[in-house]
């Protein structure tokens, strides 16, 4: 009587291993990494087709969320307590933990970043408190990169500007969209260093050659630096100084086309009755205004407020 003994996984042929870890998700494939050498190379040899990649980087409380298409993963110090501050994003999350955690998360994103075939809709990038460490560290892993990183729209909550250093290794032209999100007390943090990180990231072809601006708060980067944009989308604190402020901007814009203001509107009807002509806009819960621009014999700026927002558009007259 023979006996037949069990076959190992790790001792199936090369390929079958392979239609494996393809049909595995990414927790499934984070796991196969840490189990064998030849499982981990052959796990970052499938190039995963992301289309979007979130990180989050929580240094103060010894954690880095990131989120992979849809899959959330949290890589965490060993005496990190998943119960206290941060639950909601430890739920549902492939949490690995290690005192050596950051080393890991960057290992994961290198993994990612390094396919030369990835196409991302979204990259994003959020820091919460300053450290000059993890900042080194993720600008030596994009230095170690062997091409530009092809991303439509990129989003980074920091609080100063050099931390905008995803840029330079964003393809130009394909980057499309640019979102900023400061903190309120970072404004004057940023104007401080305007002669320097800012004008260093106006000057770079990834800025010029965006079409689409997202800025939070609303003086964060200079007006110099905003004319060759298209579309906006603006938060801002000072509804009506802004308003003006917009107005001249994009009057003075060849590029501008539509600007959308989250702001306070008290009081906005009125304010811009004193620049604008009111129009009827067919719409009794919609309120139209058209300033004409100067030096354009068929161009107005149309506002229009509608709900909580409101919405500026350059128009033929």
């Amino acid at each position: 009587m023979s006996t037949t003994s069990a076959l190992e996984f790790s001792s199936l042929p090369t390929d079958a291993i392979g239609k494996i870890i393809e049909k595995c998700d990414l927790k499934e494939q984070l796991t196969l990494r840490k189990v064998l050498k030849n499982l981990r190379s052959q796990v970052d040899e499938q190039k995963i087709a992301y289309k979007s990649i979130s990180i989050e980087i929580y240094l103060e409380d010894s954690f880095i969320y990131c989120v992979y298409n849809d899959k959330k993963v949290v890589y965490a110090s060993e005496n990190l307590d998943e119960k206290k501050g941060h639950g909601y994003i430890f739920k549902r999350s492939f949490i690995i933990r290690s005192e050596d955690y950051v080393k890991i998360a960057l290992n994961d994103l290198w993994i990612a970043l390094k396919n030369p075939e990835l196409r991302l809709e979204n990259l994003d990038l959020e820091i919460f408190r300053d450290s000059n460490d993890i900042m080194n560290r993720l600008e030596i892993l994009l230095k170690q990169l062997n091409h530009k990183l092809y991303v439509k729209n990129v989003e980074v909550n920091l609080e100063s500007p050099e931390y905008l250093l995803l840029l330079p290794y964003l393809k130009p032209k394909v980057l499309e969209g640019i979102s900023i999100y400061g903190r309120g007390e970072d404004s004057d943090v940023w104007a401080s260093k305007e002669s320097e990180q800012v004008r260093e990231i106006a000057n770079l072809e990834q800025w010029k050659q965006a079409e689409e601006l997202i800025l939070f708060p609303f003086n964060l980067i200079p007006l110099e630096f905003l004319m060759h944009f298209k579309r906006f989308l603006i938060f801002a604190d000072d509804g009506k100084d802004s308003l003006m402020v917009l107005k001249n901007l994009f009057s003075t814009s060849t590029e501008f086309e539509s600007c959308t203001v989250e702001c306070e509107l008290e009081n906005c009807p009125e304010y811009l009755e004193s620049f604008c002509e009111k129009v009827d806009s067919g719409d009794p819960s919609v309120l139209l205004y058209r300033s004409k621009i100067p030096d354009e014999s068929n161009k107005v700026l149309e506002f229009k407020l509608d709900g909580d927002k409101i919405v500026i558009e350059k128009k033929n007259f």
